[in-house]
């Protein structure tokens, strides 16, 4: 790699929540070059009473660069309808994109300065989102492929949004990761999605950060001449012999050695302590305690040291 690691991070999608990014980079002693928040098809509003005036105007006052994660639950997500896919394809979602559209244009006009990763309906070789074909509504991989292109059709092509695309880090079903690939010139990055779960499930073991990502992240740089990400990632700690603070400090390590020998240029951790113990700053556990102003956080020193600059 010529050119520095990018990092950022995901502390939640309410404003409310931004402080823990503020506080992060005090931690890190460096900024946060992206955060990522989630945002569903909101289609009885207009988004930029949401979305764009809120939660990306605030990322970008903090100097950050957004990475919208637009995940199209179009009622919600256990009220999308199985054929999502097929829907917005038949023309039922024009309106919100039109209005999609038009909120983005002027979000990005209002400076110089503005830029975006759209990262849309990703993890689709998974079998946990209504527009993944291995969930069973959206049908085939061509169905999927044809959603990513009419969307982006719609929204209109802008130098300042960058398109990513990012498949989860194993094929969960019969469609592979490539054959949901909607082309490269729909494609602006690539990107893969993957968490060490360690022993948290039955399904689960503890793999290094080269097993989780080293075989997908080989094969979506083989699909044409994109940047590579990693937006979403995370290690827990528990191991078969339970919580083990040192080993996820050592995964850390370990992943922050790996991509910086690898084409990754920008990786942004999953810090919410959701199905378990993810976060590496106000987290559940931690090795070191950290005070910024008045408040004190649970952190990863590993992370803190690779991360900062």
């Amino acid at each position: 790699m010529t050119e520095p690691l990018r990092t950022g991070a995901f502390v939640g999608s309410e404003v409310e929540s931004f402080s823990r990014a503020d506080a992060m980079e005090q931690w890190q002693g460096t900024g946060l070059d992206v955060q990522n928040v989630f945002t569903t098809w909101d289609t009885a509003t207009d988004p930029l009473h949401g979305i764009f005036d809120r939660q990306l105007r605030a990322i970008r006052d903090a100097g950050r660069t957004p990475m919208l994660t637009w995940e199209p639950f179009t009622d919600g997500p256990e009220e999308t309808p199985a054929d999502v896919a097929s829907r917005i394809v038949a023309g039922e979602h024009d309106d919100y994109l039109a209005r999609f559209s038009r909120a983005l244009d002027e979000w990005l006009n209002e400076g110089e300065d503005r830029r975006l990763f759209l990262r849309f309906a990703h993890e689709p070789n998974g079998d946990w989102y209504p527009w993944a074909p291995a969930a069973g509504g959206v049908g085939s991989a061509d169905a999927y492929a044809d959603m990513w292109r009419y969307v982006r059709d719609a929204v209109g092509a802008d130098d300042r949004v960058t398109w990513v695309w990012a498949p989860n880090h194993v094929d969960v079903g019969e469609h592979t990761a490539e054959s949901l690939y909607p082309g490269e010139a729909y494609v602006d990055w690539v990107g893969v999605d993957g968490f060490n779960w360690g022993a948290t499930e039955p399904w689960s073991t503890w793999q290094s950060p080269r097993e989780v990502f080293e075989d997908m992240l080989a094969r979506v740089d083989a699909l044409g001449d994109h940047p590579v990400c990693i937006p979403e990632y995370a290690s827990t700690s528990v191991t078969a012999d339970g919580h083990d603070v040192a080993a996820k400090n050592r995964w850390i390590r370990e992943f922050f050695a790996y991509v910086r020998d690898s084409p990754v240029e920008l990786a942004v951790w999953f810090n919410i302590d959701k199905e378990t113990d993810w976060a590496v700053f106000d987290a559940e556990r931690g090795d070191t305690m950290v005070t910024i102003g008045e408040e004190r956080y649970t952190a990863y020193s590993a992370y803190g040291r690779e991360a900062g600059r």
